[in-house]
């Protein structure tokens, strides 16, 4: 996602003021500052900054946000109970750059997990639904989110990062390496947080 692009979606409702909980892509009234904690406001920010599908994201459970493995926060990503991953190799562990926990990322994960939920966006679960949790914040896809996602679905090639190899890693993209655990060595996650500072920085509105 271009620097522009990102610059576009963070003065759309969602990421500025909200009308309300379900009015997410409506802006608010004047001097209104309300944003909410949601799949919207996060899953774009964390496709720019970690560059992982958005099927990834939006299936993520509570415990796939590893706080207390080293200094450095991660996702563990892999095939769980809510969605599959595209290949083996796509099970891998992403390092959270700065700004995401800047964002409060940190705090949201532990508010889901107090209030007893699984998945880390429980707003896009519906007990009637089947389709893919990534499909409910497309309003084209009968999603019940607005406007702004189109513009965040675009996941661009990452040509920040050094090597192929340095790719394959981060982006999961094929390769012969083995699945990553859950709880690695603190300095494999040191290693991968280089490629992720590489990315072009964008500073998101604060949660208010």
């Amino acid at each position: 996602m271009p620097l522009d692009q990102a610059a576009a979606i963070s003065g759309t409702p969602p990421f500025h003021s909200c009308a309300g909980w379900n009015a997410l892509a409506e802006p608010g009234p004047d001097g209104l500052n309300q944003i909410f904690h949601c799949a919207l406001y996060f899953v774009p920010i964390l496709i720019y900054y970690t560059r992982c599908r958005r099927e990834e994201l939006c299936g993520l459970m509570v415990d796939d946000v590893i706080l207390d493995n080293g200094e450095i926060p991660y996702l563990h990503i892999e095939k769980n109970e809510r969605r599959r991953i595209k290949i083996p190799q796509s099970q891998r562990n992403v390092p959270l750059h700065a700004e995401v926990l800047r964002l409060n990322l940190a705090a949201y994960v532990e508010a889901i997990k107090v209030l007893g939920y699984k998945l880390l966006f429980p707003d896009l679960y519906s007990p009637s639904s089947a389709s893919p949790l990534g499909d409910r914040i497309r309003p084209r896809d009968g999603g019940r989110f607005g406007g702004s996602w189109d513009a965040a679905s675009v996941r661009c090639a990452t040509q920040e990062l050094v090597t192929e190899e340095d790719r394959a890693d981060l982006l999961g993209h094929g390769g012969h390496s083995e699945t990553s655990e859950r709880y690695c060595e603190p300095h494999e996650i040191a290693t991968l947080y280089g490629f992720v500072q590489k990315l072009q920085s964008f500073r998101w509105k604060q949660l208010s």
